[in-house]
């Protein structure tokens, strides 16, 4: 039983990795970046652990997109609550 288990969590994960690869980011609608710098990809905005928000909000990201939109404004793109770089 463990072992199916292991197997489905296994499988969620890629489907999530493919999910990610075909998102475009919420800032700048472009996810031309990984083309053009190869190290800048497209990212859920909950797996970046330098970044504390204050809502549950969940939407794929440029990390320097994040970074740029909370030095000009601080709150979440979707409900407006804080969101801050620790």
């Amino acid at each position: 039983m463990e072992c199916n288990t292991i197997i489905r969590k296994s499988k969620n994960i890629k489907k999530e990795k493919e999910k990610e690869k075909d998102q475009e980011c919420i800032i700048c609608f472009n996810n031309n970046y990984r083309i053009i710098f190869r190290t800048i990809k497209v990212v859920n905005i909950n797996t970046l652990t330098h970044i504390f928000k204050e809502c549950k909000c969940s939407y794929f990201i440029h990390r320097t997109c994040i970074e740029v939109w909370i030095k000009l404004k601080p709150m979440c793109l979707i409900c407006c609550e804080g969101i801050y770089i620790l």
